[in-house]
């Protein structure tokens, strides 16, 4: 139940993000760390990894996880702007279930 309700704010909050400007992206972001959505961002050697919860990754239609990228990068790089790639890692495995690079998004 918990998986389900954490799914609906983040289709919620990430739907249309990119179409705001960097401070509603940033907001939103803000919002999926509160709710637990976003377990953990970090840099790795220039590499830019976000941990999500995976179960509730998994639940999301591609468009809504496609939402959820374009907010992250509107908030890291600002509205219009390109965020050259991160990884979207789970919070269980660590294993990486999706790659951003230069506006698209590839789920592994």
């Amino acid at each position: 139940m918990k998986a389900a309700a954490t799914l609906g704010l983040i289709v919620a909050l990430c739907g249309g993000s990119q179409s705001f400007g960097k401070e509603k992206c940033e907001t939103d972001i803000d919002k999926a760390l509160a709710i637990g959505f976003i377990k953990a961002m970090n840099s790795d050697g220039g590499q830019i990894n976000v941990v999500v919860d995976e179960i509730v990754f998994a639940g999301m239609q591609f468009n809504s996880k496609l939402g959820f990228a374009k907010a992250f990068e509107c908030a890291i790089a600002g509205p219009g702007k390109a965020l050259s790639e991160f990884n979207v890692l789970s919070d269980l495995t660590n294993k990486r279930l999706a790659t951003w690079s230069w506006g698209k998004l590839t789920i592994e």
